[in-house]
């Protein structure tokens, strides 16, 4: 599926409805996006990850930030005087 979109004033693009609907991406749905060595951009599904270690499993948000439960502990030993 190929569509042609015009970059805004703002320097947006919108996704077409039907690549949405295809993709199950829904409206406010976080985005990463990068750019290959080609130069094309790409846009996949935010998965959030650690902040830490960049972990994607056993993460739980703080204050906004995600943090995974092995760096969890390592700062809380920290915090305790342990070693970290």
């Amino acid at each position: 599926m190929k569509h042609m979109k015009r970059i805004t004033s703002h320097g947006s693009v919108s996704i077409p409805v039907a690549i949405r609907r295809d993709l199950g991406i829904r409206e406010r749905d976080a985005m990463d996006m990068e750019v290959d060595s080609q130069g094309r951009i790409i846009l996949k599904a935010h998965i959030p990850r650690c902040m830490i270690c960049g972990r994607e499993e056993d993460t739980a948000a703080i204050s906004g930030k995600r943090i995974c439960l092995s760096c969890c502990r390592k700062a809380l030993a920290i915090l305790e005087g342990g070693k970290g």
